[in-house]
C-alpha cells in the first residue's frame, strides 16, 4: 500500500502539504527540512486548490514520530492552518488565485453580416488569384495539358463566382444569421455554465473554499476501518480485504496515520467547520 499523493480532502491536504513542516517550526524542524515558511504557505494554497500534493518528505518525519507526538503534530498543523487561512495574507493569495482561475469572457465573433463580408473577401481574393494563375500558365507545357489546366481553372473560377453570388441572396443571409446567432448564443451559454462552476469552486469569500475541503476530509475519514488487516505481498503490504485496496489515497492516508491521530484531526476539523459556517 503506497500513498505518495493525497487527493483533495481539506485538513488532510493541509497536513500533507504543510503539515509536519509548519507544525515542527517551533522545534526548528522546518529549517532542518530545508523548507521556508513562504514555500509552505504557497504549497498550502496549491493543495487546497488542486487537492494533489507529494507528501513524501513530511510523511517520512510523521511516520517516524510516536503516536502521541503525531497527535500533537496534527493539532499544531491544524491550528497553524486555521490561523493562516484566516489571515489577510491568505485572503490576498486566494484573491489572486481566484482572479487567475476566472473564465475568459466570450469574444463576440460578429454577426452574420460580418461573416458574409469575410467570406466575400476570401472568395474575391481566391478568384483574383485563380485568374492570375490562369493568365500565367507556363507556355512551355504541352498544349493538351495546358488546355486541361485552363479548363479546370475556369471551372473553379465559375464555381467560386457562383458561390460569391449566393452570398447576396436573401435566403443565404437568413441562414447565415440563424447560424451566427445560434453559435453566439451557444458560446454564451457555455460561458455562463463555466462562470457558475467558477463561482461555486472559487467563492469570493475564501471560507466556503476552506470549508469544502474540511467536509471532504470529514466525509472520507469517517469511513476508515482502522482495524483492517495488512498482509505481505512481496516487498509491500496490502490489505487482506481486497475491497480496501480500491479505497482512495485519502482513506489509505488516514489508515496509515492511525485512529488517535485521525480522531484528533476530525475533532479539530469539526469545530473549525462549525466556526466557519457560523460566520
Amino acid at each position: 500500500m503506497k500513498v505518495m499523493r493525497c487527493a483533495a480532502c481539506g485538513v488532510l491536504v493541509i497536513v500533507g502539504v504543510v503539515g509536519l513542516l509548519v507544525s515542527l517550526a517551533a522545534a526548528d524542524g522546518l529549517a532542518a527540512l530545508g523548507i521556508a515558511e513562504p514555500d509552505a504557505k504557497q504549497r498550502a494554497l496549491e493543495a487546497l486548490n488542486s487537492g494533489y500534493v507529494n507528501i513524501s518528505v513530511a510523511g517520512k518525519a510523521f511516520k517516524a514520530a510516536a503516536p502521541a507526538v503525531r497527535e500533537a503534530l496534527v493539532k499544531g498543523v491544524l491550528a497553524w492552518a486555521k490561523a493562516y487561512t484566516d489571515s489577510a495574507e491568505f485572503k490576498t493569495a486566494y484573491s489572486k488565485l481566484r482572479a487567475n482561475q476566472k473564465p475568459e469572457p466570450v469574444a463576440y465573433k460578429g454577426g452574420s453580416d460580418d461573416q458574409i463580408n469575410q467570406q466575400r473577401a476570401a472568395m474575391e481574393k481566391a478568384i483574383d488569384e485563380a485568374k492570375k494563375n490562369l493568365a500565367n500558365l507556363p507556355a512551355n507545357i504541352p498544349a493538351d495539358t495546358r488546355k486541361a489546366m485552363a479548363e479546370a481553372m475556369q471551372g473553379a473560377i465559375k464555381t467560386m463566382t457562383g458561390q460569391l453570388a449566393e452570398l447576396d441572396k436573401p435566403e443565404t443571409k437568413a441562414l447565415m444569421k440563424q447560424m451566427s446567432d445560434a453559435a453566439n448564443a451557444g458560446e454564451q451559454r457555455e460561458y455562463q455554465t463555466r462562470m457558475k462552476e467558477y463561482e461555486t469552486r472559487y467563492p469570493a469569500d475564501p471560507r466556503p473554499f476552506v470549508a469544502r475541503r474540511l467536509r471532504q476530509f470529514l466525509d472520507e475519514s469517517a469511513t476508515v476501518d482502522f482495524g483492517a488487516q495488512l498482509v505481505a505481498a512481496g516487498r509491500v503490504m496490502r490489505f487482506a480485504d481486497a475491497k480496501y485496496e480500491e479505497k482512495s489515497s485519502d482513506w489509505k492516508l488516514c489508515y496509515r496515520a492511525g485512529k488517535p491521530t485521525v480522531d484528533a484531526a476530525r475533532a479539530f476539523a469539526t469545530a473549525w467547520l462549525v466556526e466557519l459556517e457560523k460566520k
